[in-house]
């Protein structure tokens, strides 16, 4: 029946004049956060990370690790304490585990540092 208030509040933020200033500041930091995600996986023993194209997702392959997607990220949530979602729910994703840079930069430095541990004691 009406837009909702917030999103009318959204709207006016979005036709201000600074708009632009603010959207490339939040492209350069998810860029820099990207960056930190691709060169951390690629640091990690067994693991491969090609750089997103889109989005705020990447997908790791874990094939060298010898385990399934499925085992991977229950591993890594049960002995890391970090979350990924197995590829193997999705259609061909098997081999990969998908992970989010929706975050900020210490929670990526932090869950690198968590898979880096991890990996290297299995």
């Amino acid at each position: 029946s009406h837009v909702p208030t917030f999103l009318m509040e959204a709207a006016m933020r979005a036709l201000q004049d600074d708009i632009e200033e603010h959207v490339s500041e939040f492209k350069l930091a998810y860029l820099k956060r990207r960056e930190s995600m691709v060169d951390g996986i690629g640091s990690l023993p067994g693991l491969k990370m090609s750089e997103p194209e889109g989005a705020f997702y990447g997908f790791i392959d874990v094939t060298e690790t010898g385990m399934d997607s499925r085992t991977f990220a229950t591993r890594a949530l049960d002995e890391a304490g970090v979350q990924v979602i197995p590829g193997g729910l999705l259609p061909e994703g098997e081999g990969y585990v998908r992970v989010s840079y929706a975050c900020d930069e210490d929670a990526i430095t932090e869950g690198l540092r968590r898979l880096g541990n991890w990996l290297a004691s299995i």
